[in-house]
């Protein structure tokens, strides 16, 4: 069997508000050949575009990605996934210069190597509905934490890309596995939506999709204003009825979660950043009123970040 064995490096960010930049053109390498980008910038802002099945990774920073309806930020912790033909933007905003990584699969390569693993003897994609068509996959779009079985296959292929050309023949085996690490991910993802309270298996897929749009956008955005409104019309979703499947699915409010986000990016800040004040931490992670982040720390670790800080704080450098 022939498989597409087009692998291509980009490690320049285009600029795509040139007068003459052709997108339709810039997306054709894409369709041909399987496409890593592996680019740094501070600033760069990506208009809304079509793409390709791809895995979305940032480090040293965040890279945030609109699509959905939602705002997702990708960062050291945690990788997005957008399926081929999704339409949509993103940016990096950042003091310091962000590692933007991405691995993109052709949509030649995915017909492929879909259809050389639903040989009879196979029998991995039996019982995947969304996988009858074998040109196309369909993982749901959503931030996954690092991994055990996606992110060390990532992190190869990045190191790979220090000497591209001499490593392309380890980068294309690597290419397999991850698109298989990709199937059994979705596998996983169909577990837990069978958890989700629902009669029908689509309408289970559509909420579990749903819930997980707005626990990505907190995760992305919590430090912003959020209401419970702003969630659940994101979801398209009743108000009620997105709460009580919110608390359900995730055994936590919008509400709660929002707060626990807080106070966790809080606590890593007093650990990490001693020189700055408990007024900024305050403020970083979302807060105006002083008392009530203290009071809300302290409830979550025991001790007001005062106290916390000087149990925890790095030691000062001389």
């Amino acid at each position: 069997m022939h498989f597409d064995k087009s692998y291509n490096l980009v490690k320049i960010f285009p600029d795509f508000f040139q007068k003459d930049f052709d997108m339709e053109l810039y997306n054709r390498q894409f369709k041909s050949a399987n496409v890593i980008i592996q680019a740094k910038a501070k600033k760069v802002n990506y208009p809304a575009h079509w793409g390709p099945l791809s895995i979305k990774c940032a480090f040293k920073g965040k890279e945030f990605y609109e699509l959905n309806n939602c705002m997702y930020a990708v960062n050291d912790q945690n990788y997005l996934v957008i399926n081929e033909g999704s339409r949509y933007s993103s940016f990096i905003d950042s003091h310091s210069e962000v590692n933007s990584f991405t691995l993109n699969f052709s949509p030649l390569f995915v017909k492929e190597s879909m259809e050389s693993m639903v040989e009879p003897d196979e029998k991995l994609l039996a019982d995947y509905s969304n996988f009858s068509n074998r040109n196309h996959i369909d993982i749901v779009e959503r931030l996954y934490t690092h991994d055990c079985t996606v992110s060390p296959l990532v992190f190869k292929i990045l190191a790979l890309t220090e000497d591209f050309e001499k490593n392309i023949n380890q980068v294309e085996e690597l290419y397999f596995s991850l698109f298989e690490q990709l199937i059994f991910k979705q596998k996983s993802n169909l577990t837990e939506i069978r958890n989700v309270q629902a009669i029908k298996h689509s309408t289970q897929m559509e909420l579990y999709k749903r819930l997980h749009r707005a626990k990505d956008f907190i995760d992305s955005c919590y430090t912003e204003d959020i209401s419970l409104d702003d969630l659940a019309k994101m979801c398209w979703l009743n108000k009620s009825y997105f709460l009580r499947q919110f608390k359900k699915y995730f055994a936590i409010t919008p509400g709660q979660y929002i707060i626990l986000k807080r106070m966790q990016e809080a606590k890593q800040l007093l650990e990490r950043k001693s020189k700055v004040s408990i007024v900024e931490i305050c403020h970083q992670v979302g807060y105006s009123d002083l008392s009530s982040f203290s009071r809300l720390f302290k409830n979550y670790y025991r001790h007001s970040p005062e106290k916390y800080r000087n149990n925890n704080a790095p030691p000062q450098s001389k």
